[in-house]
């Protein structure tokens, strides 16, 4: 391999990447040790490395260390980018092919052995299409992992990341207690706030306007709490989008209001 600066160093650029919290940050300088060997084979002279490596979404174009790298190449001076495989860059299909080709625009050579993948092959680019549509596959595999086991946990009393107004998440502490139900499940009532949901489910089967259906004081002695808490949890709210998430609260809810006329435009959260 022949240097493009008139300098005779070799720039390379090493990009590592690791997805989630679970994966060790190690992952990425153990993913370096054999790029490293290659790019000895590749080049006896003088040889600077910059490593670039991070934990993060390979769906994010933002990332701090592939915006550097794209920076590096635009500036012309790298002469190889090697990774384990094309998608330590990116997961992001279209992203994926603007980095490749970007960097053969710049005369920037790139490897990644994993995909036997090396832009000096003359076909390189049927390569890439391969690669990119095997990249591409996980991402669906994924996400049909990840929501079968959302789903079978929220059934079993987990997996509960939003709360509906006039409930609390509880935590795993709490959940196995068996204080506020059955064991496990990761959700309670606030009970203290069903007089008030009755209240605004019963002013709005009668049709009462927005601010006499949510925005109204204690009016009634069943009502015990005030506008202002059920604001801090989010059932009220003054803004002129407020309307629809009183219809939304509502129809989501069928404890809250099996009866009323919108809950047949509303989709019962799974």
């Amino acid at each position: 391999m022949i240097p493009k600066n008139p300098d005779g160093v070799l720039y390379v650029l090493l990009i590592g990447r690791i997805s989630t919290p679970h994966q060790n940050i190690e992952n990425i300088d153990a993913s370096f040790v054999p790029l490293r060997k290659m790019i000895a084979d590749l080049y006896d002279g003088e040889i600077q490395i910059k490593q670039l490596g991070e934990r993060g979404s390979g769906m994010d174009p933002m990332r701090q260390s592939i915006r550097e790298a794209e920076d590096e190449i635009d500036e012309g001076i790298v002469d190889l980018v090697i990774m384990e495989d094309l998608s330590r860059a990116h997961r992001n299909l279209a992203y994926l092919t603007g980095f490749v080709f970007n960097a053969v625009d710049h005369e920037t050579r790139v490897i990644a052995p994993g995909d036997s993948f090396d832009t000096e092959d003359e076909n390189w680019e049927a390569m890439l299409s391969v690669a990119a549509s095997r990249h591409g596959m996980t991402v669906p595999e994924a996400r049909r992992r990840v929501n079968r086991t959302s789903d079978f946990a929220f059934f079993q009393g987990g997996m509960v990341q939003k709360i509906l107004p006039g409930y609390i998440k509880l935590t795993k502490d709490q959940a196995n207690s068996g204080q506020f139900g059955p064991k496990g499940l990761r959700i309670a009532k606030v009970s203290e706030y069903t007089p008030i949901i009755m209240e605004m489910k019963r002013r709005t089967e009668r049709g009462d306007s927005y601010p006499m259906t949510c925005c109204f004081r204690k009016s009634s002695p069943s009502c015990r709490l005030s506008t202002r808490s059920l604001k801090s949890r989010s059932i009220c709210h003054t803004s002129r989008k407020g309307f629809d998430v009183t219809r939304q609260t509502c129809g989501a809810n069928s404890n809250f209001c099996q009866s009323s006329p919108f809950s047949r435009a509303s989709t019962i959260p799974s």
